[in-house]
């Protein structure tokens, strides 16, 4: 009889938390028909310019857009790092893929991990 008087009490104290404070009223905001960023007063007017995105532009190698042998060498460093921890990844998986054949081998059975799913 004590855990039905529990649950009740329970659900009025949490339903009662729910209704505390005043309602809440969304305070008016005036919103621009369109929004635009003004030229900042510390630049002159004639020397703004927008943006204008190019969406189209092929992407790639952007770093050759700069003509810098520094940045395309370190970009290239880069690519053949990465290109290395893939290999390395794929190495180590093999590894375990192998521990795991050995294993069953010796009469170990098969993880259950790779019998679930």
């Amino acid at each position: 009889m004590r855990a039905p008087r529990a649950l009740v009490v329970g659900l009025a104290l949490l339903s009662a938390g729910c209704a505390l404070g005043p309602k809440y009223n969304r305070p008016a905001a005036a919103v621009p028909p369109a929004y635009k960023e003004p030229v900042p007063a510390e630049i002159p007017a004639e020397g703004w310019k927008s943006a204008e995105p190019v969406d189209g532009a092929p992407r790639g190698k952007w770093w050759e857009a700069f003509g810098d042998y520094e940045l395309s060498a370190l970009e290239n460093e880069v690519d053949r790092a990465n290109q290395n921890q893939g290999a390395e990844s794929t190495l180590a998986m093999i590894s375990v893929l192998q521990q795991g054949a050995n294993l069953r081998a010796r009469g170990f059975g098969t993880p259950a991990s790779l019998t679930s799913g």
